[in-house]
């Protein structure tokens, strides 16, 4: 067997271990249909890349995109061209084997429309800096009571978004930057794009743990909503539901906590990018396999969740923000770690991080 084919090989057996074994359709290739933020197609380019952090500005010019500041000062998202067709960059397979995916590419990413289900902010965020997230619930189970609801206008019958069609690796990559389940599962539907055409692609769905009290919808943060409304308008979705979108209510901003927010996520990201590293590259009886392993269990099982636990209880009171703030002040010398390592791996590696 040839180098090359030892390397596809090994590609498609690391693809096989993930949800996307479930999901490859006929031409071998997964299709996953946003909804949330991931509309913004710079958004989706970022999923899983850890090269720099999730806040700062970062251009992409092979594919004219643009991941814009998200948390604190910074301007809105830039809209990228209506409808664009996106060819994936060539990579380098034997950097993918060495370090694994760090981005999230795509073929092509065509509007489309999941007919009976509806938007809905259900999805408990971090409140008060994210008090929701996005999620899609089927009409039949009373989805239609669990829409945001606008004075305005009426919710759509159904929910518009993006169909994204990648490799499996690529959707594999995707999976682990939305939780490797923690936070969704997955469900086969059947998109119809503008085009007519209808796909089976696959969509994430907020489990029932993640969801707000009584599953109602929340109103989210403006810079999440932002997401929706420019990525929707980049993406060419329908002028109608774009206008539905820009009519909805969203939550005050806390600039102080959005900025310890933004310093989680950084914290948060390199973690979480170290132990999917660790557990993909290294033997599991390797130390620092072990090591990893450890550090991500105290993370994401100790500190992450008790910040959750605490910031769904007390974060939507008037005044919640105060000890929410005070629950994510020691991420802040982590951030301040993990940005001077990424300094130091972009002087190493190039601004485009280790995996290409």
């Amino acid at each position: 067997m040839t180098r090359a084919s030892k390397a596809a090989a090994a590609i498609v057996s690391m693809a096989s271990r993930g949800p996307a074994a479930s999901c490859v359709g006929a031409d071998g290739l997964c299709r996953n249909f946003a909804f949330g933020s991931n509309l913004m197609s710079s958004k989706m380019a970022a999923r899983g890349y850890v090269g720099g952090d999730a806040s700062d500005a970062r251009c992409d010019a092979r594919r004219d995109v643009c991941v814009t500041k998200e948390y604190g000062r910074g301007s809105p998202p830039r809209r990228t061209a209506a409808r664009r067709s996106l060819a994936p960059r060539h990579t380098d397979t034997n950097s993918l084997l060495t370090h694994g995916t760090t981005r999230v590419e795509w073929s092509s990413a065509e509007p489309g429309i999941l007919e009976g289900w509806t938007l809905s902010f259900n999805q408990a965020g971090w409140p008060p800096a994210e008090p929701s997230f996005a999620n899609v619930v089927p009409l039949a189970d009373g989805g239609e009571a669990k829409a945001p609801q606008c004075t305005d206008a009426a919710p759509p019958p159904s929910c518009h978004g993006v169909v994204y069609t990648m490799t499996p690796q690529h959707f594999d990559t995707l999976w682990e930057s939305e939780g490797s389940g923690d936070w969704y599962t997955t469900e086969k539907v059947k998109v119809r794009l503008y085009s007519g055409e209808v796909v089976e692609s696959i969509v994430f769905c907020c489990v029932p743990r993640r969801r707000t009290a009584h599953e109602q919808s929340v109103p989210p943060s403006e810079r999440y909503m932002t997401f929706l409304r420019e990525g929707g308008k980049a993406a060419g979705l329908s002028p109608e539901y774009t206008e539905w979108l820009s009519k909805l209510p969203t939550a005050p901003k806390n600039p102080l906590v959005a900025f310890t927010f933004g310093q989680f996520a950084v914290v948060n990201q390199n973690i979480s990018w170290m132990v999917s590293t660790a557990r993909k590259s290294l033997h599991p009886l390797n130390p620092l396999a072990m090591l990893a392993k450890g550090v991500g269990v105290l993370w994401q099982d100790g500190y992450v969740k008790a910040c959750a636990w605490w910031a769904q209880k007390v974060g939507y009171w008037p005044g919640g923000w105060v000890p929410v703030f005070l629950s994510l002040i020691p991420v802040l010398p982590l951030s301040l770690f993990c940005r001077t390592l990424s300094g130091a791996s972009r002087l190493v590696f190039g601004s485009r991080g280790s995996a290409n």
